[in-house]
């Protein structure tokens, strides 16, 4: 799945979607988002429609609003390992 190049904006059902198939279009919407943002606001050079757009951000949205939500919100642990890991220490963090 691949937002960049050619975006397809017919879109599966979300509540019929598996929780790696979310994840995997949440990652690619993300990073198809963030591509044309470059495109648009950095170079100026935009390929894609503003609807296209609008339809893209507006079913990220809806996947991050939707029951598989649990697959990219970072749980308290996790982040902890994440800043002890990369910093090691988790002095003055709080929960």
């Amino acid at each position: 799945m691949d937002f960049k190049k050619n975006p397809d904006i017919d879109f599966k059902d979300v509540d019929k979607l598996s929780r790696e198939e979310a994840r995997k279009e949440v990652e690619a919407l993300r990073e198809g988002i963030e591509y044309h943002d470059y495109l648009y606001y950095v170079k100026n050079q935009p390929r894609i429609s503003d609807a296209v757009y609008d339809k893209l951000f507006q079913r990220l949205e809806k996947l991050e609003e939707a029951k598989h939500r649990e697959v990219w919100i970072i749980n308290e642990k996790e982040f902890e390992n994440m800043v002890r890991t990369s910093n090691g220490f988790t002095d003055g963090i709080t929960y």
